[in-house]
């Protein structure tokens, strides 16, 4: 497992919370289209999980696939922004663990 430095992951971190505020933005005004920015977020979500191996939120493979297949509603994006907090405590949590040893 590559290492968990938080460096390794801060920028994909940050993309995320600027695709969650347009996202956001978006959603409340229902006649924009949110499906491209749901795409960047699936798509930075899975890169994240790739370099941080072992760092799957529960029933990760469920909720993703909810989540891609429902990219255009908002409760697809409250999920993918959930997963993305969750990613990000676990792998504060692994990285923890990961310095203990």
């Amino acid at each position: 497992m590559p290492k968990l430095d938080h460096d390794n992951f801060q920028q994909d971190f940050d993309d995320w919370i600027e695709i969650r505020v347009q996202l956001t933005d978006l959603f409340k005004d229902k006649r924009k289209p949110t499906t491209e920015l749901m795409e960047n977020g699936i798509v930075l979500l899975a890169n994240v999980l790739e370099k941080a191996e072992g760092a799957d939120p529960l029933n990760f493979e469920e909720r993703f696939a909810f989540i891609k297949k429902n990219r255009h509603s908002y409760a697809a994006f409250r999920q993918l922004d959930e997963l993305f907090n969750e990613t990000k405590k676990k792998i504060a949590r692994l990285r923890v663990m990961e310095t203990q040893k």
